[in-house]
């Protein structure tokens, strides 16, 4: 339509404009001027989408300007669209499960909100630093989770250490009561001993417990580290032995605080929250 539209219009531009040339030369000024007029009229209407500003014969009009604004507003709408369509997907999911037993978002549900939010956001022509700020809340709890797995496994193999210690002070109760026929001392040398290692245990979880709540989530990775260095009764190796043991997890939750996304997505959504 607009390739017959230009056709037709400067078909009967150029026509005009070669009768008034024509006209021009038999001396008829005034008809020549309105065939002239005309001419260059028809021109400039049949190619106004080639101009950017035109002024004369009493209009103007800016017609590319005019057209990248019409392109540009039809973007804005897909992404407005893309936008009203993913914050109304997230506010069903709060007011579902706000007040209620249904827990957290699940993991997929939570990462493919994620990924069109990035996607939005990125469309939009937002920096990924920006980006990254405005997601800085869901990449804290998930590292949080992320770290929670190592935690977890660190907990329980503080357990067995006190569960060692705790056995063998009632070893040596039960070898001195075979012994005396009496109740263990309360003076007792390597009982004492024992009982204020049990308790060194127990006050270094307490304290490596607080310090992971209250942790910024991105220095959850040092802290897992200090931790293990410093667990009271382990040996060299059995710190090497369990640190291979997670280095999975581990790796994960690094990779993320360096990169703001899951390396494993799979492995990630294996998991339960908290495991």
């Amino acid at each position: 339509m607009e390739k017959l539209r230009n056709f037709v219009g400067n078909t009967l531009g150029s026509i005009a404009i070669v009768v008034g040339l024509w006209v021009a030369i038999a001396d008829h000024v005034a008809a020549a001027t309105a065939c002239l007029s005309a001419g260059v009229l028809i021109l400039l209407i049949a190619n106004i989408n080639h101009f950017e500003f035109i002024k004369g014969f009493g209009f103007e009009a800016r017609t590319k300007k005019l057209d990248e604004k019409i392109e540009e507003a039809d973007r804005l709408l897909v992404q407005l669209k893309l936008a009203s369509q993913l914050f109304a997907d997230i506010s069903v999911q709060l007011m579902s499960r706000t007040g209620r037993w249904g827990g957290p978002i699940p993991k997929s549900e939570t990462q493919d909100l994620v990924t069109r939010i990035q996607a939005l956001l990125k469309s939009l022509g937002i920096d990924k630093a920006d980006i990254d700020k405005s997601l800085d809340p869901f990449h804290r709890i998930t590292l949080r989770d992320l770290a929670t797995s190592s935690f977890n496994a660190f907990f329980a193999e503080l357990e067995a250490h006190i569960q060692v210690v705790n056995r063998a002070m009632g070893q040596r109760a039960a070898d001195e009561l075979a012994r005396t026929g009496a109740l263990i001392a309360a003076d007792d040398i390597k009982h004492r001993a024992l009982q204020d290692e049990w308790q060194g245990m127990q006050r270094f979880v307490q304290e490596t417990r607080q310090k992971f709540e209250s942790s910024d989530p991105f220095l959850l990775g040092q802290l897992l580290e200090q931790s293990v260095a410093n667990a009271p009764g382990w040996t060299d190796p059995e710190r090497r032995t369990f640190l291979d043991s997670i280095k999975l997890i581990t790796g994960e939750w690094k990779f993320y605080a360096k990169h703001m996304r899951l390396n494993d997505v799979t492995a990630w959504l294996a998991r339960e929250y908290g495991h």
